[in-house]
């Protein structure tokens, strides 16, 4: 005799999405490169609202940050303020970009600057986990990843419950309503997409730190 499927839950799930916003500086420099260097100097002090940008999901997915399981909490395994979430982003996980420039074909890893002062063996963990996954990538055929990766993001199929919002977001801050929110720069012809890499494993990208030029 074969166990039935097992009785649903209520799980309660932290979500996070990438919002790349884009401003435009004018710099005077000699080269590519001083252009460049001079205008992440700037970036720092440039205000919020010359930033323009909004979540796009024809290019980005989404992200599981944290993840508590009620039935934890009934049998006392863990505290039930586990359940108690805020929007506040999780402290133990950071993103790593990966740069595909798709005009050139060309790729870059951009280092962040959560990484300073993390230990080489932490670095190194991480670093092997990414090369695992770009490896995967680079071997099997893209649509068969997309396949696993990305259901998530689809529409709930009939019969499936629709997730429904269950932290206050105006706890943590209410958002932004200027236009960086809700506009989306024109897409330019060069087409540039940046994917990110949670801190969980990338190499075979050469690396460069956004601010490496300074």
């Amino acid at each position: 005799m074969t166990d039935g499927p097992e009785e649903k839950r209520l799980f309660r799930v932290k979500l996070a999405r990438p919002v790349f916003e884009i401003a435009i500086v004018d710099v005077e420099a000699a080269d590519h490169d001083e252009a460049r260097r001079l205008a992440k100097r700037q970036a720092p002090a440039l205000p919020d609202k010359a930033w323009v940008g909004a979540f796009d999901p024809m290019k980005y997915g989404h992200d599981v940050q944290d993840l508590t399981d009620s039935r934890d909490v009934d049998e006392g395994e863990i505290d039930p303020e586990a359940l108690a979430m805020t929007p506040e982003p999780d402290e133990d996980v950071h993103y790593a970009l990966l740069r595909a420039d798709m005009f050139s074909g060309e790729g870059e890893t951009l280092l962040q600057p959560w990484m300073i002062g993390e230990s080489k063996l932490i670095i190194t963990d991480l670093a092997g986990d990414w090369i695992d996954a770009l490896e995967e990538i680079r071997e099997t055929d893209i649509n068969e990843l997309f396949e696993g990766t990305f259901r998530g993001d689809e529409a709930p199929t009939e019969g499936e419950s629709t997730p429904s919002i269950a932290v206050d977001q105006g706890t943590a801050g209410e958002p932004d309503p200027s236009p960086r929110q809700n506009e989306s720069p024109s897409p330019n012809e060069r087409s540039e997409t940046v994917i990110s890499l949670s801190s969980r494993r990338s190499k075979r990208l050469r690396p460069r730190s956004l601010d490496d030029e300074e």
